[in-house]
């Protein structure tokens, strides 16, 4: 029998995996907790029958020699973006084909989100990040612009792996695969793509060459016939929302945007259901 306990804080997703692999076992929690909210869980965990037993609390040193070690973060927009050790198997997926993510990152995170879904009339999925798959030798990889690192490719298992939830999943990943017809802008999209690796990321989501971020990129790989930009929509005037952005772009020395031409991920996805994706 193994005692594990959990920390979880605000700085997390509401929804935590953690894997660590003890010589004896393999074991995958995954549990719902509150947002906003610290709390501490342990498991009593069996072994042998793969149940769990009983949940009570305990000391975070008893759970320290089973953490893989590094435990990674990332950072996107000024907060942490934990990389979860995922267990869920990589996605079947082609060059071209766009997949999204339901980071949760925070406050601005959830903004990117929720000011997307209110502008497009949608009630999700929640997506907040967007990036465009290229197989090499039978690997498969992403092309992204994130923050910090600008136009970049990681691996798949490095994309999916800042999200704790499946395909299809809420804190998870979203994959439009293209259709046939769809396919033969691939290669030409890709090729745009590369010709702007390494440009900065662009965290004031400006419209021109100043820089890049994660929607615009796809944009740019597939053209604006595709996937439009739309007047830019911050939330409405004393939400919370608006007020989430209200102190983003203060950090950035400047006012809220509103109606300047951009693009979401969730722009992209709906875009994509009706011309592109099967």
């Amino acid at each position: 029998m193994i005692r594990l306990l959990i920390l979880l804080a605000c700085a997390v997703p509401s929804r935590a995996q953690l894997m660590v692999s003890p010589a004896a076992a393999s074991i995958a929690l995954n549990t719902p907790v509150m947002s906003w909210q610290s709390a501490r869980l342990s498991v009593s965990w069996d072994s042998r029958s793969n149940t769990a037993l009983s949940l009570a609390a305990i000391s975070l040193a008893d759970l320290q020699p089973l953490i893989p070690k590094p435990w990674p973060t990332l950072r996107a927009l000024g907060q942490d973006v934990p990389a979860f050790r995922t267990a869920h198997p990589l996605p079947e997926v082609k060059s071209g084909d766009i997949i999204f993510l339901d980071l949760r990152c925070g406050a601005l995170c959830d903004a990117i989100a929720k000011v997307s879904q209110e502008q497009l009339g949608q009630p999700g999925p929640h997506l907040n990040h967007v990036g465009i798959v290229e197989m090499e030798d039978g690997k498969a990889f992403v092309w992204e612009a994130w923050p910090g690192h600008g136009v970049q490719r990681v691996t798949l298992r490095e994309f999916i792996e800042r999200v704790s939830g499946g395909e299809g999943q809420p804190d998870g990943f979203y994959v439009g695969r293209l259709t046939p017809e769809a396919r033969r802008l691939a290669d030409a999209a890709l090729a745009r793509v590369k010709a702007v690796s390494g440009m900065p990321y662009d965290a004031d989501f400006g419209w021109g060459d100043s820089g890049m971020y994660c929607s615009k990129l796809v944009t740019l790989a597939f053209g604006e016939s595709l996937f439009p930009p739309r007047p830019m929509y911050f939330g409405q005037e004393g939400s919370r929302v608006r007020e989430v952005w209200r102190s983003y772009f203060k950090t950035r020395h400047m006012a809220i945007p509103d109606g300047r031409p951009g693009v979401s991920p969730l722009s992209i996805y709906l875009d994509g259901m009706g011309k592109l994706f099967q």
